[in-house]
């Protein structure tokens, strides 16, 4: 400005350097930092010394009013930049609080959707991803903290939850409280969901231990009863026919069986409850077959079988597998009349095989198909057709099916014929290599 002045314009008088120069001032303090309008001042004043000023060319004021009008020139180039470095510090301020506050938001909303049994983790990987810390460990312990780590203690209701450990990115101190707020909350809330978790799987627990009490007691009674009868009438009824005494005998075995299938039931369910210890192997579908209806008494004219040829091994614990496949068998069998038959096939699919059974039966309702591998669940039709029983075959099916990593269904009644009903299990495929590849 100062060459435009002396070379286009060199009789400009200092009013207009003046005005010209404060212009120029007051872009410096709009646009740059303070120092640098500061400087940008006291060159201006200089100059408007030095070129405009008499005596020219010294830095000598001659007339006095000059001094007041170059000192107001000073002090309002001054004051307006230091107008203008608040103003902006207000804004870079605000600004930095709109992102701190998104930030605020992205992590109680990450902290919100987190897993209880994770919550520490997701605090410290959050906290790193959304505010830049270069580590954050969450200490509920008193272990010692490292001398460079900065401490921010988590406190709710007056109590201390636990604390941060910070390392890097400083944030204010409304920002750091925060952060700590909702980081105290959303520990109290997982540990109160956990609480809720623990008590309903208590509440859980003693309704199942009622009702396998209940369940248990009612049909251990039956044919217990029916077998003390049998044998006091063997032991004190003198002259018994034969035909009779074969009757009692024949009560006694038949409710000594059902009593041992009824332990075997219970003692499945806990074993599948506790963990599998599976053996698997490499066995053939027809293998499979026939163990599975080795273990079901029925009439083998009422089941047809279909399998496609050739079908690949499957690898399965063969014992519980024919279990499974046996305890859907005899569902079948059970639940259908007795002159209809019972279809059995397989299919084949890229890493598995699903066997699939279909039997004549009244149609199964919705709400019902959801609960048919429950424990101890009997529904209606259920129970008109065989009282007795704890409801734990499909259940334990679905136990073994589980643990082999397949599955077990019943389709929808929209995909079946009227009046039919079809379960399909599905087991994995033998590895290459056979047993070599476990």
């Amino acid at each position: 400005m100062t060459a435009l002045f002396i070379g286009v314009f060199p009789r400009v008088n200092s009013s207009t350097a003046g005005f010209a120069y404060l212009l120029i001032v007051l872009l410096f303090a709009a646009m740059r930092s303070l120092p640098e309008a500061l400087a940008a001042a006291l060159l201006a004043t200089a100059a408007l010394n030095y070129f405009f000023l008499p005596p020219i060319g010294t830095f000598t004021i001659a007339d006095p009013q000059n001094w007041i009008a170059l000192t107001a020139f000073l002090i309002t180039a001054f004051l307006a930049s230091r107008l203008a470095a608040r103003a902006r510090r207000q804004a870079e301020n605000a600004q930095r609080q709109r992102q701190d506050a998104q930030r605020l938001y992205e992590l109680a909303r990450g902290l919100l959707l987190a897993s209880p049994e994770s919550i520490g983790l997701e605090i410290e990987c959050r906290l790193m991803d959304t505010f830049g810390y270069s580590e954050v460990r969450l200490r509920e312990d008193e272990s010692p903290a490292p001398s460079h780590a900065h401490q921010l203690s988590l406190r709710l209701g007056g109590l201390a939850r636990a604390r941060l450990e910070l390392e890097g990115y400083p944030v204010s101190d409304e920002t750091e409280q925060a952060i700590a707020g909702i980081c105290a909350i959303a520990l109290e809330r997982a540990r109160a969901q956990r609480l809720a978790t623990h008590a309903q799987a208590l509440r859980e627990s003693e309704q199942l231990k009622s009702a396998l009490l209940d369940a248990v007691t009612h049909d251990l009674r039956t044919p217990l009863t029916s077998i003390r009868a049998a044998a006091a009438a063997l032991r004190y009824a003198t002259g018994l026919p034969a035909t009779e005494r074969a009757e009692m005998i024949e009560i006694i075995e038949t409710e000594s069986d059902r009593l041992n299938r009824l332990l075997e039931d219970l003692v499945q369910m806990a074993t599948i409850q506790g963990g599998l210890g599976l053996e698997p192997q490499a066995v053939e579908i027809e293998a499979l077959l026939e163990s599975a209806v080795a273990l079901v008494n029925f009439d083998g004219s009422r089941l047809k079988i279909r399998l496609p040829s050739p079908l690949p091994r499957i690898w399965v614990d063969e014992r519980l597998a024919s279990r499974a496949l046996a305890q859907l068998l005899d569902n079948a069998l059970v639940y259908s009349p007795p002159e209809s038959r019972v279809e059995l096939w397989a299919e084949t699919e890229p890493e598995s095989v699903v066997l699939r059974l279909r039997n004549q039966s009244t149609d199964l309702p919705p709400a019902l198909r959801q609960h048919l591998f429950e424990r101890f669940f009997r529904g209606e039709p259920a129970r008109q057709i065989r009282p007795r029983g704890l409801g734990l075959g499909l259940a334990i099916a679905r136990g073994i099916v589980l643990a082999h990593g397949g599955a077990i269904w019943a389709e929808a009644a929209e995909k079946l014929p009227p009046d039919t009903v079809e379960f399909a299990l599905r087991l994995p495929l033998s590895p290459p290599g056979g047993r070599d590849a476990k």
